[in-house]
């Protein structure tokens, strides 16, 4: 019986040992090979080269089509036409004059002229008469001209009528409150002579206009108003250049000038010109008084100055100037004209160019630059001379000749109209005639 117990004891022994074994995964001794997993073992982990490890290429982001710059606004550009002065003499009125009715008519004076005025943006010229009502029409020295030559003006595309001139007070402070409005009634601008001192200070005199965007102020002054002093109770009558106008001529008005200059700015325009009546009278070139006067107004803010007075051409001129501000700018000047129309006899008061100033604007900056000068030579014809008074392109008279057109012209005329052209050229400069031909010099 011992041994029977023994022997199961020793069997009990074993089947647990065993079961540990296989339970516990009890370790092999040395030198024993693995034993291989059984299905129910998992395998043991792989362990990988770092060389076999692949990352996936991010996926690039789309490029952005690139934000096209905006196209740049074009420049804003402005057409002026300055003509020169308007004097209407007694022979002018007989020309015009309708016996059948009455009546005057001036409208056949611009005819050959009008479709190029009518073109331009902005067209001016300076009246050297009043509109003072009839029936005492006159010529010179106390200038009376009938309505009709106000429409006459109009009728060509005149859009500012310059009235700060000697002749201003011919027919006094109610001929000249006549000549305004008249002026206006025409569908014209006048500029630099008031009705009342409360018309004045509402622009301190100043004309403001604007065209294709840009916007000009314009100013007038005359030298004097030969030798009628302004009413004592009216001295806004109009802009006088000089304090000194009714004697020597010389001191320049700077106060009015400064305070008028300072209000155009305060309007924040693109360009400042300014009228000035000034000069001696048939006098191809500026005197002091001019050169000085153009200097103070360049020096203090104006662009462009645009002369009358003289009754025969004057040079034009570019200038790079600097301001009192210190400012470095381009500025320019024509002295004079000359008469757009009259029947004055002396040399050169039949010549007279349509001068045209062409700018362009930067819609962004807002800087006006003066792009093109240039003219166009015409001619006074008299009365006696053709069919009336009018105004002739030169080159259109000289060409009209060459080849039987229209109108007809004498060959006194012809002469006269290749005389007129080589004297204007030698005055105004021929490069500025775009049909100026240099001569052959082979």
């Amino acid at each position: 019986m011992r041994v029977l117990k023994r022997t199961l004891s020793t069997l009990v022994a074993a089947v647990i040992f065993l079961a540990l074994f296989a339970c516990c995964g009890i370790p092999e001794g040395p030198g024993e090979r693995p034993t291989e997993p059984t299905a129910t073992q998992s395998p043991p982990a792989q362990t990988v080269s770092p060389e076999v490890i692949k990352t996936p290429e991010p996926t690039p982001e789309p490029t952005p089509e690139p934000t096209p710059e905006p196209t740049p606004p074009p420049p804003a550009t402005l057409k002026m036409c300055v003509l020169g002065d308007v004097l209407v003499h007694n022979t002018q009125l007989t020309d015009a004059y309708n016996r059948e009715d009455g009546t005057y008519d001036f409208t056949h004076c611009f005819r050959y002229i009008k479709e190029h005025v009518s073109q331009a943006d902005i067209a001016f010229c300076q009246l050297e008469t009043t509109f003072g009502g009839g029936p005492n029409f006159a010529g010179y020295p106390n200038f009376n001209t009938p309505d009709e030559m106000a429409c006459a003006l109009s009728d060509m595309g005149i859009d500012l009528l310059g009235l700060a001139g000697n002749h201003v007070l011919d027919k006094g402070y109610s001929g000249m409150v006549r000549t305004l409005d008249t002026v206006k009634a025409a569908g014209m601008t006048p500029i630099g002579a008031y009705a009342t001192q409360e018309e004045r200070d509402k622009s301190s005199g100043i004309v403001l206009m604007e065209q294709n965007g840009i916007r000009v102020a314009f100013l007038a002054y005359t030298y004097g108003t030969n030798g009628i002093p302004l009413p004592s109770d009216k001295p806004f009558v109009t802009n006088l250049l000089y304090t000194d106008y009714l004697t020597n001529l010389s001191v320049l008005n700077k106060d009015l000038i400064l305070a008028d200059l300072s209000a155009a700015k305060a309007m924040e325009p693109d360009l400042i010109v300014t009228i000035a009546h000034w000069g001696s009278e048939y006098a191809t070139k500026p005197n002091k008084f001019q050169q000085e006067a153009a200097e103070f107004l360049f020096e203090n803010g104006v662009d462009v100055i645009l002369g009358s007075h003289c009754h025969v051409p004057q040079p034009y001129e570019r200038r790079t100037i600097t301001t009192v501000d210190g400012e470095t700018k381009d500025v320019f000047v024509s002295f004079c004209l000359g008469n757009l129309i009259s029947a004055q006899t002396y040399d050169y008061t039949n010549l007279s160019a349509m001068l045209n100033l062409e700018f362009e604007m930067d819609p962004l900056t807002r800087e006006v630059v003066l792009t093109e000068v240039s003219y166009i030579p015409i001619y006074t014809v008299k009365a006696s001379e053709g069919s009336d008074y009018h105004v002739l392109p030169i080159h259109d008279g000289i060409t009209s000749y060459e080849t039987d057109g229209e109108p007809p012209i004498s060959s006194s005329l012809y002469n006269s109209l290749l005389k007129g052209l080589k004297d204007l050229h030698s005055i105004l400069g021929p490069e500025g005639d775009p049909m100026y031909s240099p001569p052959d010099t082979q």
